[in-house]
């Protein structure tokens, strides 16, 4: 339910950083993380222990600046504290259970997506390409509105378990 609120309420963009009345794309991506880490199941093995805090990673420059923090200070995942980090080296974001790509390393895709064969970080990023190269979730804007394409082959090859509702919303690509 809360996700079908998200996207009901909050897929149309402007392009204005803060727009009256509106939303920018960067706020409606980061309530589309926190609704990832709702909407994806992780293997108990992506933990360190039952009441470890759930992470965000984001992998190069962040193209968010402080409103992915703003957007989720204090909130939590399934009893889990949610923390965000930042990461210059693929190796290190791989503990992530979600790292976002930034948009910098887009001619770079399948290397970047390469150092996370073997994880189960949730890995998502910029455009349909971003899921067409392996990634697992990928942003795309058209007619003011942020659309979703997933890969759950990816999803499915890390462990990952992604929910009907969320898949229901998106476009299904394959690497």
């Amino acid at each position: 339910v809360a996700f079908g609120l998200a996207v009901s309420a909050h897929l149309v963009v402007t392009p204005d950083p803060a727009p009256a009345g509106g939303l920018s794309e960067n706020q409606v991506r980061a309530g589309f993380l926190y609704n990832f880490a709702l909407f994806v199941t992780w293997p108990p093995t992506s933990f360190l222990n039952a009441h470890a805090a759930m992470t965000i990673g984001i992998l190069g420059p962040d193209p968010f600046g402080g409103e992915l923090d703003q957007a989720l200070a204090g909130k939590e995942v399934h009893g889990r504290k949610l923390t965000i980090q930042r990461y210059s080296d693929p190796i290190a974001a791989r503990s992530c259970q979600l790292v976002f790509v930034s948009p910098t390393y887009a001619g770079s895709y399948p290397a970047i997506l390469a150092q996370f064969r073997g994880s189960t970080a949730l890995t998502v990023g910029d455009g349909m390409d971003f899921a067409r190269a392996g990634g697992m979730v990928g942003f795309f804007l058209q007619d003011n509105r942020i659309h979703l394409a997933i890969n759950p082959g990816a999803a499915n090859r890390a462990g990952l378990s992604v929910s009907s509702q969320l898949l229901k919303v998106s476009t299904l690509v394959r690497s």
